[in-house]
């Protein structure tokens, strides 16, 4: 006679529960029976952080549930929701809870699991909104901008264009149930910040305007502008507190994201392109840049793999997470939301879908930064080491190549010609006064022998890599990048003609002023502003 499973012993239940992993499979433990259910809390302690569900798009304006997108189940469920229906607006998501605006001056917090509301000060509880008067048809809200000016906007322009990003320092739903809620406002990209509670939001007026994503990291509030200068936001005591550091970053992308990758700061650079599909524009995402935050060195250091961590960016709290800990999913990858558009967006929160992962090896080549120069190098060996051949193209910011070397050798490997190619851009560099420096190489185990990472014997290479180490210690700003080959094809069919080359060349165009020696250097800039 088979056992009564839903009647097993509470301490039994208990362990199964700390064993769950998938806040799904717990949802599905608690609704095996009621004895099941009453063995553990409705909210689970214990989980790990999970990989995201997407909110996807109501399909009837009339709707009252909403569709969400398991990513490691592929599979949707369909939640009773009408608390987040058509006529409200979803302005972030953290911590399992949505952040939903509505054509009235309420901002609710909502749970879409238990469907808990927690209300938020209203919008016309913020200090730049000046008058609210719903008899005022048509320009209910009166608002100050930041060079004083004031202007209106209606229900609905309030509901969509006012808040920028809304994010939790903790779930509502967390043991001491404490928790401080950050905005970025859309208009002016400032700082608001409201604790449990309080009845009006507190705008950070010590904190930078134009702020581009904000993250809660290790007690503080941390926002990244553009030009990727950091604002740390200590807002637990009564006086809120804001340390400003300028960290160097090489270049900036058309969308910035902030993510806490075990313990350390991540800054995601999205680049866009222009395109168009059935008469709607649109960008399309082409390529990402990622930097680690040294604060040691206010610096951005460039990040070249992610190794087993896997990134989710999008409108709400970015997210990092390791790839072997989830069935389905890659390391050095990223999952991002292809949400910047017009046509994903008609005044309403149209939900967001998932791009396919995208690795951090670049695959297509990418001119550098205004007053950098980037030099693509390749190395190549006949099979019998008879001959080889070093090349570098030298191009600038507009991608026009302004130098083109080549140097023959007698005889050596492919690692050699590859390591020859790097000290011979190095040394060019060097004794040309270039400052700000690419090297782009399709030769992986080179560069990580030159970084260090390698744990590969030299050999045949010691001395060239002797050489590129003291030429490095002479450029005053110098990345390295690995890249596809098919992102160093110039270089690479460049290097194999070298090999019937007889003589040593450098061919150039005239250099730009702002590139030779003793010239002042020119700040990176990047692309145009883009935001979502």
């Amino acid at each position: 006679m088979a056992g009564d499973w839903s009647r097993l012993p509470r301490d039994l239940l208990e362990m199964i529960a700390n064993r769950l992993t998938i806040y799904i499979d717990y949802l599905r433990f608690r609704a095996v029976s009621q004895d099941w259910r009453s063995s553990v809390s409705k909210v689970p302690n214990r989980l790990t952080c999970q990989p995201p569900w997407l909110m996807l798009p109501n399909s009837r304006r009339r709707e009252t549930h909403r569709s969400f997108f398991s990513l490691s189940e592929n599979k949707v469920y369909h939640l009773e929701l009408p608390e987040a229906s058509f006529r409200r607006r979803c302005c972030g998501s953290s911590q399992g809870w949505l952040v939903l605006a509505e054509e009235s001056p309420a901002i609710r917090l909502l749970n879409p699991l238990t469907r808990t509301q927690i209300q938020l000060p209203p919008l016309s509880s913020f200090p730049n909104v000046l008058n609210f008067s719903i008899s005022r048809i048509g320009r209910e809200y009166l608002l100050l901008n930041s060079s004083g000016h004031r202007y209106y906007h209606n229900l609905r322009e309030m509901r969509d264009l006012f808040l920028k990003k809304v994010i939790l320092s903790s779930s509502p739903s967390s043991a001491d149930g404490d928790y401080i809620v950050m905005a970025i406002l859309n208009e002016t990209g400032l700082l608001a910040f409201c604790r449990k509670g309080d009845l009006l939001w507190t705008v950070m007026a010590e904190a930078l305007p134009y702020y581009e994503d904000v993250i809660y990291y290790k007690g503080l509030f941390y926002a990244v502008d553009k030009h990727g200068r950091v604002a740390i936001c200590d807002v637990h005591s009564l006086s809120s507190m804001v340390t400003i550091i300028e960290p160097t970053l090489l270049s900036s992308g058309d969308i910035l994201y902030l993510v806490n990758s075990s313990g350390e700061i991540l800054l995601v650079s999205r680049y866009l392109e222009p395109g168009h599909a059935a008469a709607a524009e649109f960008y399309k995402t082409c390529r990402f840049e990622v930097f680690k935050l040294d604060p040691s060195r206010l610096k951005w250091d460039e990040v070249k793999s992610l190794d087993d961590h896997m990134l989710f960016l999008g409108k709400n709290s970015s997210l990092s997470l390791l790839a072997s800990d989830f069935s389905g999913f890659k390391g050095n990858c990223i999952y991002f939301t292809d949400d910047y558009t017009e046509a994903n967006y008609d005044g309403v929160d149209n939900g967001h879908l998932i791009q396919q992962p995208v690795s951090l090896e670049e695959a297509s080549w990418y001119p550098p930064p205004i007053g950098w120069l980037k030099l693509n190098v390749d190395g190549a060996a006949l099979p019998n080491g008879k001959a080889a051949g070093a090349r570098v193209v030298v191009r600038n910011h507009d991608g026009v190549i302004i130098a083109q070397l080549s140097k023959p050798l007698p005889r050596g490997s492919a690692r050699v010609a590859e390591a020859e190619a790097i000290r011979l851009a190095l040394f060019t560099a060097v004794s040309k006064g270039w400052r700000k420096i690419i090297l782009e190489s399709d030769a992986k185990e080179i560069v990580e022998l030159i970084e260090g990472i390698s744990t590969n014997q030299l050999g045949d290479i010691v001395t060239l890599i002797a050489d590129i180490h003291h030429l490095q210690g002479l450029c005053e700003d110098l990345v390295f990048r690995v890249i596809k080959r098919q992102a160093n094809s110039l270089a690479h069919f460049s290097a194999q003609q070298s090999l019937s080359a007889s003589l040593s060349r450098f061919h150039s165009q005239s250099f730009p002023s702002q590139l030779s020696p003793g010239a002042p250097s020119i700040q990176a800039q990047g692309p145009a502003q883009g935001s979502l």
